[in-house]
């Protein structure tokens, strides 16, 4: 199975450290599945200057080759737009808890 892992995306290096640690972890835990994180996916588009609705389409193309989509996070805005768009898909939504994990 394809998970997405959602994690905040507000810009900040914190954001992606965290999303690289949680997702790391998730993988080693758990090789039988394949963990996919759009930070880490897109990361080299980061501090270009890409439209952020731009960025948004392509965490949906990624979220729609995912079979689920894995919440590790507190949900901000960023991922609200995520969940919001994996409901429109119609795509398993699942909690983990992750908040407050050191990096």
């Amino acid at each position: 199975m394809m998970i997405y892992v959602c994690h905040p995306d507000n810009g900040r290096y914190s954001d992606l450290e965290k999303a690289k640690k949680i997702t790391a972890e998730l993988q080693l835990f758990d090789m039988s599945n394949c963990y996919v994180c759009p930070l880490q996916v897109f990361e080299h588009l980061r501090y270009e200057r890409i439209d952020r609705s731009d960025v948004f389409d392509l965490y949906g193309d990624l979220m729609t080759v995912c079979d689920k989509v894995l919440i590790v996070s507190e949900v901000d805005y960023s991922v609200k737009e995520q969940i919001s768009l994996a409901e429109y898909l119609g795509m398993e939504i699942e909690f983990a808890n992750f908040v407050g994990m050191e990096v």
